[in-house]
């Protein structure tokens, strides 16, 4: 039987038409099974690949996103985050939680008042117990490092509430320089709302006695401003409030005080996204929206005398 030559042309165009298509096919897996493991294991190292299509005798260019120089954000050269013993939750009054990092030189702070934690905060050096309903956070800070993301957690303990003694402080005249002054929060405040120039809501958390007499009682308000509101903010990133402490009126007397205060809220995502390349990024989605910073009614802290003040009974 005799073959035609145009069924032997069309033959061979039909092979070279499926060895072609298989190459195509070929190179495509390779390059989602580089894009997968790029993922896997980020890189800052780009794999060239042949992308040139032969076409009429000529060499084109296809642009692909894989064969471009990969961008990663810098590293934080933060101290690593603090981790705590127990997971948030009901706890019964009286255990203790004890927070740990995973690097021996690190030095842990942390508050259990609400406040951000920074280096002036109590240092750990024992478990802490939870005998109330209590937000506790914690920072480390390493040699020659950045100090961590903040670790928060939340524990509640059922039926029971904090004991709020009354406190005083005796005092002489005139009030002398220095002399620090418990202070509460008294309002919800958060950086979602806050604004520049708002007025804060502070008020004495003590009596203040003055031979024998009390000339500023327990809940005397304190004038306090908020100076500086980030918000919260798409990619993790958390809202931020700061206030400065004012003055005090004493029977008519100013007393100037001097304190300035940061409530920064943990940011999320902080630590994973310092190792996220952006393919990853862009595969799994931004990062979530960051917390709002909130200030609680009830949260205590101190403010300094700025300046010696007189005062009567």
């Amino acid at each position: 039987m005799r073959i035609s030559p145009l069924a032997t042309l069309i033959a061979c165009a039909f092979a070279a038409s499926l060895d072609a298509s298989g190459q195509a096919i070929t190179q495509t897996i390779q390059i989602t099974q580089g894009s997968m493991k790029s993922a896997e294991r980020p890189s800052n190292v780009s794999v060239p690949i042949d992308r040139t299509n032969k076409q009429k005798g000529k060499s084109q260019s296809v642009p692909n996103l894989a064969d471009q120089p990969r961008v990663f954000p810098p590293p934080c050269n933060c101290a690593k985050q603090p981790v705590f013993s127990i997971p948030a939750g009901e706890l019964a009054a009286g255990n203790q939680v004890i927070i740990s990092s995973l690097s021996p030189d690190a030095a842990i702070f942390y508050t259990t008042d609400g406040w951000t934690p920074t280096a002036e905060s109590p240092r750990y050096t024992a478990p802490v117990t939870i005998n109330a309903t209590t937000r506790l956070q914690a920072i480390a800070q390493e040699p020659t490092k950045l100090p961590s993301p903040i670790a928060e957690i939340t524990y509640t303990v059922s039926g029971v509430t904090p004991p709020h003694p009354e406190r005083s402080l005796a005092i002489g005249s005139p009030l002398p320089k220095g002399t620090l002054l418990r202070l509460v929060t008294g309002s919800h405040i958060t950086s979602q709302t806050a604004q520049v120039g708002d007025r804060m809501l502070l008020m004495l958390d003590e009596n203040l006695v003055v031979d024998g007499t009390i000339v500023a009682p327990d809940g005397t308000m304190v004038d306090a401003t908020i100076t500086r509101v980030e918000r919260a903010s798409s990619g993790g990133k958390s809202g931020v409030i700061a206030f400065q402490v004012r003055s005090l009126n004493v029977r008519g007397v100013t007393v100037p005080l001097n304190a300035n205060f940061t409530l920064a809220a943990p940011e999320k995502g902080k630590p994973a996204q310092e190792h996220l390349s952006n393919l990853v990024v862009n595969i799994a989605g931004a990062l979530p929206h960051g917390n709002d910073a909130e200030v609680e009614p009830g949260m205590a802290l101190n403010a300094a005398v700025a300046a010696d003040t007189p005062l009567h009974p």
